[in-house]
């Protein structure tokens, strides 16, 4: 094995172990017995953006619109970016500290790898205004990536989007019962934020296409509970 093979090789073994420790630390402070259980952001939805992410990147490797190193720091980016989620809007910037601390202490990355992971995490914020659901990603594509990796559940199969609809539920509103009124609001406000997103890449649109099907399984819902 070459020297530059062998250091590839630690680079992998370094990385891996990054986000390893990440996922660790998402289920020791969110899994089921956790310190803070949550019923949506877990270690479930952890592995789903980051299964998201790959998927995307290599899609959008496969196209030549980006280059495969970039993948690593995607790959670390979407381990951390649920790593913090008991500070409300602070969130995605106390997830991008964490991560921009753990890279430090590997040693392998440098000064651009480490803001570009922590843009990356930011870009995940969301807002929900008159215009519409928007996300602080630009027109980078790396920051686009992650942001349509952590919102794919709108365009997944219905099954796994109500599925997951219904954990994020019970997560805002513990002790609610699934047949409260506030759930079917909750519900029409879901309908409502799908109807209004938009994946910024092309390639979120073909991998996950269940948008629309998702938005008409609601309606039909909520129609049934009037």
């Amino acid at each position: 094995m070459s020297e530059l093979e062998k250091s590839n090789e630690r680079r992998e073994q370094i990385i891996a172990k990054l986000v390893a420790d990440a996922l660790a630390q998402v289920s020791q402070k969110y899994g089921p017995e956790g310190q803070n259980p949550k019923a949506y952001h877990n270690l479930d939805h952890t592995l789903s953006v980051m299964k998201a992410t790959a998927d995307l990147c290599d899609f959008v490797i496969c196209e030549g619109r980006m280059k495969p190193f970039y993948k690593d720091l995607l790959m670390v980016a979407a381990a951390h970016h649920d790593i913090e989620q008991d500070m409300g809007p602070e969130n995605e910037a106390a997830s991008a500290e964490i991560a921009a601390e753990k890279m430090k202490e590997v040693g392998i990355f440098t000064e651009i790898d480490i803001r570009t992971v922590e843009r990356v995490i930011l870009a995940t914020k969301i807002e929900v205004t008159e215009e519409g659901v928007t996300q602080s990603a630009s027109d980078n594509l790396l920051t686009q990536i992650l942001a349509d990796a952590d919102l794919s559940n709108v365009g997944r199969d219905t099954d796994t989007y109500m599925h997951n609809l219904y954990n994020l539920y019970v997560e805002l509103n513990p002790g609610k019962d699934l047949e409260d009124r506030e759930y079917y609001d909750y519900l029409g406000k879901q309908r409502q934020f799908n109807s209004n997103h938009k994946f910024y890449t092309p390639e979120a649109n073909v991998l996950f296409p269940g948008k629309e099907e998702n938005i008409k399984f609601l309606w039909l819902v909520l129609l049934q509970a009037d």
